[in-house]
């Protein structure tokens, strides 16, 4: 009965942690969007105050990053409709007299993570 028990435990334990595990992939529009829209602050400047107000990005597939030219390449996948789609992106971020380059991961919760690109 004890051994019944530890493993359904552990079934809903690894449930979660099996559906984390799964590749999220986005378009370079949602991802230029989130930066432009949905980051407030990055690397110590404040994307909400007035004379950053106005933050365009630029982004293309993660392939071209510096980052994934070192490490793990993410493939990409179609939509549907026939809209290519990516996991990972490489982001330009330009505010008032700053440019940043970004390394964006998509997440399951909609967001991003956010590195630099190094």
């Amino acid at each position: 009965m004890t051994r019944l028990a530890v493993v359904l435990v552990l079934a809903c334990a690894l449930i979660p942690t099996a559906e984390a595990a799964r590749l999220v992939y986005r378009t370079p529009d949602a991802a230029g969007n989130y930066l432009e829209h949905g980051l407030k602050r990055w690397a110590g400047v404040n994307l909400r105050s007035k004379k950053y107000k106005f933050h365009p990005a630029f982004c293309l597939p993660g392939s071209r990053s510096k980052y994934e030219r070192k490490h793990r390449h993410f493939p990409a996948h179609t939509s549907k409709t026939g809209q290519p789609l990516f996991h990972t992106f490489a982001c330009t971020l330009a505010a008032a007299d700053r440019v940043w380059h970004v390394y964006l991961v998509a997440l399951p919760t909609g967001t991003f993570s956010v590195r630099a690109d190094r």
